[in-house]
């Protein structure tokens, strides 16, 4: 009975890791070398999200993040389809992780703003909502810039947040440490231009 558990629980993982056919079928591209280069980025990420997506590998989620990061910025040839998965993958994270493997994504948010632009708009309600809720319980700073990237890269999707990330992010202000005062100023700075 248990072998058969077992392997049950491998086919439900290899349900949820893209295989390398499914991925070259998905490339646009005519040349078999790049579509192998396309399907290893792919098969890569899957992996990658295999990782963060259980918390039992917990340790490994910031190294998961980096490799993330790494994959995105070496190859960007990356199918719409994949895109949005990849996309609603991040955002099931944001939802659902820990605040570590949550802060870690955050440090690289830039990265994500750069590789996915305007695709990233959905999920910035849910980072703001995590930045409000935990404003008084994480990095501030990281918080802060994390404000300053999105207004950077799209500043549209925090158009209706603003109101609230201002209150948030002003309560307290007065005893905040200095160097995190000229950040929130700075975030400032970019929401007039």
């Amino acid at each position: 009975n248990n072998s058969s558990s077992s392997s049950s629980s491998i086919v439900k993982v290899n349900k949820k890791i893209m295989s390398s056919f499914t991925l070259i079928s998905q490339s646009t591209s005519n040349r078999n070398e790049e579509k192998l280069v396309f399907a290893s980025v792919g098969v890569a990420i899957s992996h990658i999200f295999y990782v963060l997506d259980n918390d039992f590998l917990s340790t490994l989620h910031s190294d998961a993040v980096s490799a993330l990061v790494s994959v995105l910025n070496s190859c960007r040839q990356i199918s719409d389809s994949f895109s949005n998965e990849i996309l609603h993958r991040i955002n099931n994270l944001i939802r659902n992780s820990s605040i570590s493997t949550i802060s870690t994504m955050l440090s690289s948010i830039h990265v994500f703003l750069a590789v996915f632009g305007y695709k990233f708009a959905p999920i910035v309600t849910d980072i703001v909502d995590f930045i409000c809720e935990h404003w008084n319980n994480i990095d501030q700073s990281l918080l802060t810039k994390t404000i300053i990237h999105i207004l950077q890269f799209i500043p549209e999707s925090l158009n209706v947040h603003l109101p609230r990330i201002v209150k948030c992010i002003l309560t307290g202000f007065e005893i905040y440490p200095f160097t995190l005062s000229l950040t929130i100023i700075s975030a400032f700075d970019t929401m007039e231009s």
